[in-house]
Formats: structure tokens, sequence, C-alpha cells
């Protein structure tokens, strides 16, 4: 299992439109078939952190997403939303492997 995990810090006065943003892009993943998002903000520690975590069976699967979002304008117009909505240069994107016991 594979896990992508982004922390980005939300811009002040923001909240309001990044709750449209993340409402738009989950229907239009859910409409276009793309990998479900989790989106996360924290209860402790850094209250103006969005995190969100994405979970593919395999690399191959996450790469053809990566191709997918490339070539979906309208998804990467909400993605300039979302960006608008975070401090830029404070983000974080982690490519994770699940430990699994054999």
């Amino acid at each position: 299992m594979y896990l992508r995990v982004t922390v980005n810090t939300i811009e002040r006065d923001s909240a309001g439109e990044l709750r449209h943003v993340i409402q738009e892009m989950t229907d239009h993943r859910q409409q276009a078939g793309y990998t479900p998002v989790e989106w996360l903000m924290g209860l402790t520690g850094r209250p103006d952190q969005l995190i969100s975590v994405q979970r593919y069976e395999r690399l191959a699967d996450y790469e053809a997403g990566l191709d997918r979002i490339a070539h979906d304008p309208p998804y990467q117009a909400l993605l300039a939303r979302l960006k608008a909505c975070t401090v830029a240069g404070a983000g974080q994107v982690l490519l994770l492997q699940s430990y699994e016991r054999e």
C-alpha cells in the first residue's frame, strides 16, 4: 500500500473558500473516478494545517493518477484555487509505503 500525504498551511482568512474548493474537488474526483482523498485538519498542534491522504494499492496506480490529473483542465483549475488558500512554499508532499510484515 502506498500513501500520498500532503501537508499545507492554510492561508489566513481563507477557511470559507477552502471548504468550497475541497467540496468541489471531492465531487469532481468522485465523478471522474479518481482515488478518494481524505482531508484532515489538526485539532492539536497546528490547527492551520491542511493534510490530505490518498491510498494506492500499487505505485503504478499513483503514477497513472498523476498523469490523469495533469490532463484534466477543470481539476487543474481546482488545484489552483486550493493553492491560493494555502501559504506558498510551506507545503510538503510525502510518498509513503506501508510497512507490512510477511
